[in-house]
C-alpha cells in the first residue's frame, strides 16, 4: 500500500510496520536482515543480495538508527517518510498529516509593466 520506491525505503516501511502496526505481539523495535528477509517474502518483494548492506544505507540515508549487534531502529526521519510522504494513509487509526493537506496560495505574478 505504501509503495516505497527503494529498497532502502521498504526497510522504513518494513520497521516502521513492526513498530506501529503489527499486532501487540509481533511488535519489534528492531529490525534485522533475517526480519527484512522475512518481510519482502511476505510482500512479494524481490530479495536483495546483501540485506545487512542495504540496512546499512538506509541508516546512512537517515530511515534507519543503528541499534547494535546488526540491529536498525526506525528514526523519526523514516517515520515521516511513512507515515507522511509515501501514499497511502498511514495505516489504521493514523490520519494524514495537516501539512500534507494544505493546499498552497498561487499569487499572480507582477509583469512588469505600467498601466496606461
Amino acid at each position: 500500500m505504501k509503495a516505497p520506491k527503494s529498497d532502502q525505503q521498504f526497510t522504513a516501511v518494513v520497521a516502521y510496520f513492526y513498530q506501529f502496526e503489527a499486532k501487540p505481539a509481533e511488535r519489534k523495535d528492531a529490525i534485522d536482515a533475517d526480519v527484512m528477509k522475512e518481510a519482502a517474502r511476505l510482500a512479494g518483494r524481490a530479495q536483495v543480495a546483501r540485506w545487512n548492506m542495504t540496512l546499512t544505507n538506509a541508516k546512512n540515508a537517515g530511515y534507519l538508527d543503528a541499534a547494535g549487534n546488526g540491529k536498525f531502529k526506525l528514526s523519526s526521519v523514516g517515520e515521516n517518510l511513512v507515515a507522511i510522504t509515501l501514499p497511502g494513509d498511514g495505516g489504521p487509526g493514523r490520519g494524514k498529516s495537516n501539512v500534507a493537506n494544505k493546499k498552497s496560495k498561487k499569487t499572480k505574478k507582477k509583469t512588469g509593466r505600467k498601466k496606461g
